[in-house]
């Protein structure tokens, strides 16, 4: 059932797939509209040089960069005079019916150019369209680089009018034929429209003007320019895939895009395979305007839908209309994302649900713009404050030539909508929508009441609501899974493929009410390699994000997460629901009821009606007649995969006949009569069954899918069925275990237990399904798509899932054959032929943790630990590099001859990362010494560092720069040669940590520069790095602060590693860290230690090809670490592409470590993970056993280990002939598998990679730009001079700066830091004074330190102050031409981790200010101008803080004078924050209130006597300082504050602990 627009092929280049060559994006957005409404020459000239001033947002190489272009109006004179020269009517280009149409015909094409434009032509003519003229366009290619050379498309261009085409319906004429000609010519179309042009080059800003000449002509003229500047992970660009698209540009990811395509595919919209994620929706944008008839505004609602919270509070019918919006598409463009889109007369700008990438929306005396920086527009034009666009917001605007520009704010687009709607949707169907439980349908509260406010976190309902039909009247009783018998006990839980750790995980889970926490990875075997029963799922891992978009914090920012579900059938675009359509939603996709034994349905819907969901049984009932039962099994005489293709068309004939629900159940299978069909493949199938039957309306929209199965084993399980197309499931078999009654049933639990217990699991399950999605960056499940990757299924098994798949083929791996031969073993044990018991994996490290203890302790030799592994290894493979054996050579070399070296290292080994606080000091301190001794690299975990080793080993020292910035200032990043920024950790990748208080010690306090005894939470991800240009910003920062580091990236393993690596070396990175999903960690999720990440292996290999393909792999250096455990293994690994290879489980066995995987409890009983050093206090402490750290642990076993390790390499290389081991990196080809062939084909692994020849330089060589960040190192030189001269204390005057002026005083902190400059300890203060309306750009101030004060009057952008140690920074605003100050504002992530320091910021503040603040001072001037509104909904549109402010904050002080904005102090767990309040403007103590994070540990309350001193000392220095800049008159309405502070503040901070 296959069609061309099939969102589910994978497209095979070589032997990867789309997503291991599928280059990411991030870039500079810029667009400005002439206020006027006039169209001038001027509006594009300045867009393109604001573009310019983002180089640093874009990617480059060689001087080259990686894409450039602009969106205009068809530029009318110019058309007017070459019609005129072709003796045409001049007066045609400014008729309404003229369009233009740009064409790039691929450079393979180049040679039947002229046939394929006259082909197009001849397409234009025949849909009733008049060409006018067509003629190449004139471009200049000798500014182009060598890969844009070989890329460069033939440009023409065509224009014309309507022809036989009505006015009214050209616009979709052209769209059509865009898309067809695009299809079926392999051309590409950057524009075909009656209202914009396109034009865009594979190179610099610099360049797009001069390539194409014409944009210089002082007649071409635009009312609206949009210009984007890309920054790609390839090397390798081309000309199609710079933005803008034909309607937007979009600077960051969608992560749900593979979602997003399936839903394209369901309306009949066509996506190119090979498209970005930004080409998908600009083209789904324009189907929905075109052919759904929605204007620009609609689509950009229907395509990123508001949250109730962002919702006018006041308009039943508004919440209503967007509630049946969602239902029509949905929340599928998910993820990092700021986007300005033009259409005809239409502007939109958006900015993603989270505000995760920026956007400034401002306005000159000529113009509105939106831009990615607003320093790139001088502050002294700008007429008003530019304001950061808030999460979820949305601005349009509505041009009308020659006449104003109408600015519509948020409320007044929804507005726009609903009038649209009505227009629309005049009268309402009879259908029939079912809402469960809190998102039942709205009713309208009682006349009296005032609509409630929004809480920041959505806590409070937008409306009240009413649930509907929690009993249906006509309840069936006839259900397969009521009548006939499918016990849920050991032998059949057994067969379905249960294993006893699935069984303890929901009993720990029962008890605990949360997800069960594990230590030290997972070392059981991937699913192709397991020896014992699998199902499906175990050859999944699930993909996470990386590099290119973040992960995003479930348990802190969890108001935009949904688990909403809709099942049933889903209304047209833009219209309602049909007469006699069912649509159902619940608040999450898990059902109760479904097996007898589970209780009373009075009972279980007691549990449904509290949780937003309903029993399958009720489900069922609703839906009456246009149910469809269909057992998932095959009978005797069937294949499994003709039993498949059987449900398939069961299925797509069902729904043709009306069905709107398919029940698929597992009932019959218990009687062991037929065959068990692993229900992930059911899914699967008849989801795209469904999908792609050709019925004219899709199917799918038509029906939902509910999943009944009893191999529904744990949360890995869950989230892989609703991702391949279950709307709602039915674990009913791992509720029977939450239960207590299976496998085993003890007692019968009463009404209250199972109310209770369900309840609780249910809750669990939705937490750790968030949990998943987040990890990709998906917040609403129904945008979860298909985020897993399998390892060993055959082709045909794996084209099932469309997924990528990796090593299998046709006749190896899971085949057809081999599922079949598993479902009959099955049926046998139902029948009770067999007897099955429930088993455990099998786990390596419990077999060889003594082997290494005794190498360490010096009782052990190499020998004797590789015959014990080796045997370990072929009797119970765990890895893929344990079925991989060596091609030895017939010459063999004398292992002492072999050089193991790497650069100024002895051993290509290092010792992974470790912090202090997961560790003991002692233990922690024994890596580092070891390290030394062995001359390797010990890689300090995210931690800080301990003051009597800070420094001490430079070079065998790294620090760690993670999301949390635990000690992270200028002495840290100065205090080794190597900085590893840790993106994901291969244990949990996607996720944080979170170090009890119990465990925060004054020494851990003093190493992470917080106070004793609070927890300590490491955010899901770094928040400065949301997109590959910000990577390039931290490294270029780091760089800054320390150049003399190496910067190394440590990712995770995911589809398409390859290609993010060559982006993180593009960015700048000196190693790429390959961590694998087997890794070691401190704490995580069970869950997460054996479903989540891919194996190194993998990565390794992928990442290798893709550095060789782009030419960048002697750029940089490849490490990996993830379950190493011999130095056999180190040099497999080095075979495949690493250089360096890392163990850290390996250095704790070393040390003492038992493997009793409970690092995370601080009670380890060898005194490595625990704080505890003494018997004494362990016994207080209530430990049950201890022995202190010292009996066994010491560098001494680390260098035994290791010495061993180095040995096993040394003898291994020589095997193989080489006598230096960095000559093997890279051999795939010298390695060989040795087994399990039948089970995985490692054929593509193991090729050797060919070397790519390097690319001729052009005539006049490489093309070089002006250096991207400079003045940083400038001001050092300057300071130095001055320090020469003697003098003390100095001011540095810089009255230029703007956008691409980053990191300001971070090169000066760390020349004083490293003790370069002469005189040094004799400053007394340096002031970098940056005015007369200056804008740094982003990392001004980071990681700054004493002497240093900054002073910028204008504005910054984001990362102000990070990990800022000491010293002032002060934000004021400045003066525009008129004399007026406006901005005085600072971009995302301001004081991210600062530890000390004095913050002014006079303005207001883009999302997630003071993010893990852990000590300094803050003070935030803006003010509230207006009355708030919050009835409007969207608080963070008129906060002066733009959401999520202070999470995670742990010490410190800050005094708010504005609204703090929604979402504020998640996971604050010290400091203390000072709030005016201002009742007059709505600000009051409940208004407060509603802005706290839901689950935020914090209280608001009165000042006390701290209170009262903190206050009046903060605002007295925000007084002086503002009176001393000649601000007094900015000053006079806050002596009434300071003169009576608890009557306009109040104290918010965590409670005291007891």
């Amino acid at each position: 059932m296959k069609q061309e627009n099939d969102p589910d092929m994978q497209v095979v280049l070589d032997d990867r797939h789309r997503e291991d060559t599928q280059e990411h994006d991030a870039c500079a957005l810029i667009c400005a509209v002439r206020k006027g409404g006039q169209a001038t020459h001027g509006n594009v000239k300045r867009t393109i040089e604001g573009l310019a001033r983002m180089g640093h947002r874009t990617g480059y190489i060689n001087g080259e960069g990686d894409g450039v272009g602009i969106l205009t109006d068809i530029p009318r004179q110019l058309w007017s005079k070459r019609l005129a020269h072709a003796g045409l009517r001049s007066s045609l280009a400014t008729d309404r019916n003229f369009w233009v149409g740009h064409i790039m015909i691929p450079a393979a094409d180049r040679q039947r150019a002229s046939n394929l434009v006259e082909q197009i032509c001849r397409e234009i003519t025949d849909a009733g369209l008049h060409v006018l003229m067509d003629e190449p366009g004139q471009v200049n290619r000798l500014v182009l680089g060598p890969n844009a050379e070989k890329n460069e498309p033939v440009f023409w261009q065509i224009a014309g009018m309507n022809g036989q085409v009505p006015s009214n319906k050209l616009d979709a004429t052209l769209f059509d034929l865009q898309v067809r000609l695009e299809r079926s010519l392999g051309v590409h179309l950057p524009s075909l429209s009656a209202h914009s042009v396109v034009y865009k080059v594979q190179g610099t800003v610099e360049i797009l003007r001069r390539y194409y000449p014409e944009l210089r002509d002082p007649d071409y003229a635009s009312t609206v320019t949009l210009g984007h500047a890309r920054y790609s992970t390839n090397t390798n660009p081309i000309f199609e895939r710079a933005q803008p698209f034909g309607v937007l540009g979009h600077n960051g990811e969608f992560n749900t895009v593979s979602r997003f395509r399936m839903e394209a595919s369901m309306l009949g919209i066509h996506l190119a395979p090979n498209n970005s994620d930004s080409q998908d929706v600009d083209r789904v944008i324009q189907a929905l305007c075109m052919r759904y008839g929605l204007d620009l505004v609609e689509a950009m609602e229907y395509v990123f839908p508001p949250f109730e919270h962002d919702l006018s509070q006041n308009s039943l019918e508004i919440q209503q209309m967007y509630r049946e919006i969602r239902q029509s598409f949905g929340p599928f463009a998910q993820g990092p994302a700021a986007v300005a889109a033009r259409l005809g007369n239409l502007c939109v700008f958006s900015v993603d649900a989270l505000g995760l990438r920026p956007l400034w929306f401002g306005e000159t005396e000529k113009e509105y713009f939106a831009t990615s920086e607003r320093g790139v527009y001088f502050l002294d034009a700008m007429s008003a404050s530019p304001k950061p666009m808030a999460p979820g917001e949305k601005i349009a605007l509505k041009i009308n030539t020659g006449h104003s520009i109408e600015v519509l704010e948020y409320p007044a687009i929804q507005k726009h909508v609903l009038s649209r709607y009505r227009e629309r949707v005049p009268n309402k169907g009879n259908g029939r929508r079912i809402y469960a439980g809190a998102t039942a349908s709205l009713s309208t509260p009682p006349a009296n009441v005032p609509p409630p406010m929004p809480f920041g976190d959505g806590r409070e309902s937008v409306m009240t609501y009413a649930p509907t039909s929690i009993a249906p009247v006509n309840t069936k009783t006839d259900y397969a899974w009521r009548t006939r018998s499918n016990p849920v006990n050991t032998n059949t839980m057994a067969s379905l493929g249960w294993e006893r750790y699935h069984t303890e995980l929901i009993e720990s889970m029962a008890i605990t009410k949360k997800e069960t926490i594990g230590s030290l990875g997972w070392d059981g075997p991937l699913g192709a390699l397991s020896q014992k029963r699998t199902n499906l799922a175990d050859y999944f891992k699930e993909t996470v994000a990386v590099v290119t978009n973040p992960a995003i914090d479930r348990e802190r920012e969890r108001a935009q997460f949904s688990m909403r579900m809709v099942l049933g059938v889903r209304p047209a675009m833009g219209e309602t629901l049909q007469d006699d359509d069912i649509l159902m939603e619940l608040d999450t996709p898990l059902l109760v009821g479904g097996h007898p034994d589970l209780g009373n349905l009075a009972d279980l819907r007691i549990v449904a009606d509290k949780l937003g969901t309903k029993t399958l049984e009720d489900v069922v009932a609703e839906f009456g007649e246009y149910a469809f039962y269909l057992p998932m099994n095959a009978s005797r005489e069937e294949t499994i995969e003709s039993a498949l293709e059987r449900l398939q068309q069961t299925a797509v004939d069902a729904v043709r006949d009306g069905a709107m629900l398919i029940v698929l159940d597992d009932t019959p299978v218990y009687a062991g009569d037929c065959f068990w069909i692993d229900p992930l493949l059911v899914v699967a199938a008849l989801d795209k069954a469904l999908r792609h039957a050709d019925a004219g309306v899709s199917l799918r929209r038509r029906a939902g899918i509910v999943l009944r199965s009893g191999a529904l084993r744990d949360l890995h399980d869950m989230a892989m069925a609703i991702s391949l197309g279950a709307n709602a499931i039915v674990p009913y078999a791992f509720y029977a275990v939450a239960l207590g009654i299976a496998p085993r049933s003890t007692d019968t639990p009463s009404s209250e237990e199972i109310i209770k217990r369900t309840t609780n699991t249910i809750k669990t399950i939705n937490s750790g399904l968030e949990k998943i999605t987040s990890t990709i960056g998906c917040h609403e499940l129904r945008g979860y798509g298909h985020s897993f990757s399998s390892i060993g299924l055959s082709k045909g098994v794996a084209a099932i899932f469309g997924t990528p798949n990796y090593f299998g083929s046709e006749g190896r791996g899971l085949t057809w054959s081999d599922i079949q031969e598993d479902a009959e073993e099955r049926a046998a044990e139902f029948r009770g032929e067999k007897r099955s018991k429930l088993e455990n994996p099998d786990r390596l490290y419990p077999k060889v943790w003594k082997k290494i203890e005794d190498v360490a302790q010096g009782e052990s030799n190499l020998d004797e630990y590789n015959e014990a592994m080796l045997a370990l290894e072929q009797k119970n493979p765990v890895a893929i590099r344990h079925i991989l054996g060596f091609k030895t050579s017939p010459k063999p070399i004398d292992p002492s001859m072999v050089d193991i070296s790497v650069g100024e290292h002895a051993m290509p080994i290092i010792i992974g990362a470790m912090s202090f606080g997961s560790q003991g000091e002692l233990s922690y301190k024994a890596y580092a010494e070891a390290a030394y001794r062995l001359n390797i690299i010990c890689v300090n975990g995210e931690g800080g560092e301990l003051s009597d080793i800070m420094g001490k080993y430079p070079r065998n020292r790294g620090q760690q720069i993670a999301s949390a910035r635990f000690g992270v200032n200028i002495e840290f990043l100065n205090s080794c040669n190597l900085l590893e920024i840790k993106i994901g950790q291969g244990a949990k990748p996607g996720e944080g940590g979170h170090l009890p208080g119990y465990k925060v010690t004054e020494q851990v306090a003093a190493a992470r520069h917080t106070t004793p005894g609070v927890d300590l939470i490491s955010p899901s991800n770094n928040h400065d790095l949301y997109s590959i240009e910000d990577l390039a910003q931290l490294i270029d920062e780091l760089k800054t602060a320390n150049p003399y580091a190496r910067v190394s990236v440590k990712i995770p393993v995911v589809p398409g590693v390859g290609i993010i690596a060559v982006g993180v070396a593009k960015a700048g990175a000196d190693i790429i860290n390959i961590t694998g999903y087997d890794g070691g960690t401190g704490a995580a999720r069970a869950h997460s230690l054996r479903h989540v990440g891919m194996p190194a292996e993998v990565g390794v290999w992928l990442a290798h090809r893709a550095l060789i393909e782009s030419g960048l792999r002697e750029e940089v250096e490849l490490w990996c670490d993830g379950g190493m455990k011999s130095g056999r293994d180190a040099v497999k690994m080095m075979c495949l592409g690493a250089n360096r290879v890392g163990f850290g489980t390996m250095a704790m066995v070393a040390v003492g470590c038992t493997i009793c995987r409970g690092c995370h409890d601080g009670t380890c009983h060898v005194g490595i993970t625990t704080h505890v050093k003494t018997r004494e206090e362990a016994t207080l402490k209530n430990f049950k056993s201890f022995r202190p750290f010292e009996e066994k642990g010491s560098s001494d076993g680390i260098v035994n280990v290791f010495n061993m390790l180095a040995e096993d390499i040394k003898r291994t290389v020589a095997l193989l002939g080489f006598t230096c081991a960095q000559d093997v990196v890279g051999r795939a080809d010298l390695l060989e598998q040795v087994a399990m062939h039948e089970h995985i084909d490692l054929t593509t692994l193991l090729k050797r990679v060919p070397p790519v020849t390097k690319k001729q330089q052009l005539q006049g060589g490489r093309r070089l730009t002006r250096p991207r960040n400079t003045l940083s190192k400038q001001i050092t030189g300057v300071v130095a001079d001055c320090l020469a001269r003697g003098d003390a204390e100095m001011t540095y005057d810089d009255e230029q700066v703007m956008a691409m002026d980053r990191a300001l005083g971070t090169h000066l902190s760390g020349a004083l830091a490293r003790g370069e400059l002469r005189h040094s300890v004799e400053i007394e203060a340096i002031h970098l004074s940056f005015s007369n309306s200056a804008v740094p750009g982003n990392g001004l101030a980071a990681f700054m330190d004493d002497p240093i004060d900054v002073l910028v009057e204008g504005g910054a952008q984001d990362g102000v102050a990070k990990c800022a140690h000491a010293g002032t920074v002060t934000i004021l605003k400045g003066l525009n031409h008129n004399g007026v100050r406006v901005d005085g504002s600072v971009g995302k992530s301001f004081g991210y981790g600062a530890q000390g320091g004095f913050f002014i910021v006079q303005g207001n503040a883009d999302t997630r200010a003071c993010i893990r603040l852990s000590g300094a001072d803050v003070i935030f001037g803006g003010e509230i101008e207006a009355p708030l509104r919050d009835e409007d909904g969207c608080l963070a549109v008129r906060a002066n803080l733009k959401g999520y402010a202070f999470e995670y904050m742990t010490s410190g002080r800050a005094l708010v004078l504005g609204d703090p904005g929604p979402w504020m102090c998640a996971g604050m767990s010290g400091g203390v924050i000072y709030q005016r309040v201002q009742p007059e403007m709505g600000l009051t103590i409940r208004a407060i209130e509603r802005r706290l994070a839901e689950g935020a540990t914090v209280v608001v309350s009165s000042l006390d006597e701290q209170g009262v001193d903190d206050v009046t000392e903060l605002l007295k220095k925000y007084i002086q300082t503002l009176e001393v800049n000649n601000q007094a008159d900015a000053t006079q309405h806050l002596y009434e504050l300071l003169h009576h502070p608890t009557e306009h503040f109040v104290k918010i901070a965590p409670p005291l602990r007891g």
